[in-house]
């Protein structure tokens, strides 16, 4: 494990997952896009929480220049997420947002999750996260750096290194896991407190 891989926390968390695998000429396109700062959003709830976690950090840096503007756009902001709520974003079919979350282990280098498949060392991955509860959508790829059989069960333990991410996205997810790291540290000093 490098070094830089050591300076993050790692947690358990839930979040919605959900990945395939790619080929490498995919992940090279993927790349060149992300490179352009070209999203693929994979339906209509993943393109609404990405650009809703781009607002939330644009009127972040805009309160300390104009709180007035940044309040404005926190107003529109609030007022069309009620009409979206409104909105059906596609009942047709299945998004995101209907997965079932489920138990990784997280850091901003990579994660490691229960899967019902097995993959190959190296095999590239498409990977599409949301944080829970804020609802924080991350499209990434990764590669999977092993993936073994977890005993008398019929699943596999999968760890992945991402590779490509929004530096955004990266530092979204840094946030995220501080926040719940904080959690637990405050939730373990009050449970001995209480002992």
């Amino acid at each position: 494990m490098s070094d830089e891989r050591r300076r993050y926390f790692r947690i358990e968390d839930q979040i919605i997952l959900s990945w395939h695998s790619i080929t490498s000429e995919e992940k090279k396109q993927a790349i060149e896009r992300f490179v352009r700062g070209e999203m693929q959003y994979p339906d209509l709830a993943g393109m609404y929480l990405g650009l809703e976690a781009d607002l939330c950090d644009t009127i972040q840096a805009v309160t300390a220049k104009d709180p007035h503007i940044a309040n404005a756009l926190e107003l529109i902001n609030r007022k069309l997420n009620l009409f979206i709520k409104k909105i059906p974003l596609d009942q047709s079919t299945q998004t995101l947002l209907d997965e079932i979350p489920q138990w990784v282990n997280i850091s901003a280098s990579g994660l490691s999750f229960e899967t019902p498949q097995s993959k190959a060392q190296g095999q590239d991955l498409k990977l599409e996260m949301v944080l829970l509860p804020e609802k924080v959508y991350i499209l990434c790829y990764g590669t999977v750096v092993d993936c073994t059989a977890i005993e008398n069960s019929p699943t596999y333990r999968m760890n992945v290194d991402f590779e490509t991410m929004r530096d955004e996205d990266t530092e979204r997810l840094v946030q995220h896991i501080m926040r719940k790291e904080v959690e637990f540290l405050r939730a373990r000093r009050k449970s001995r407190q209480n002992d």
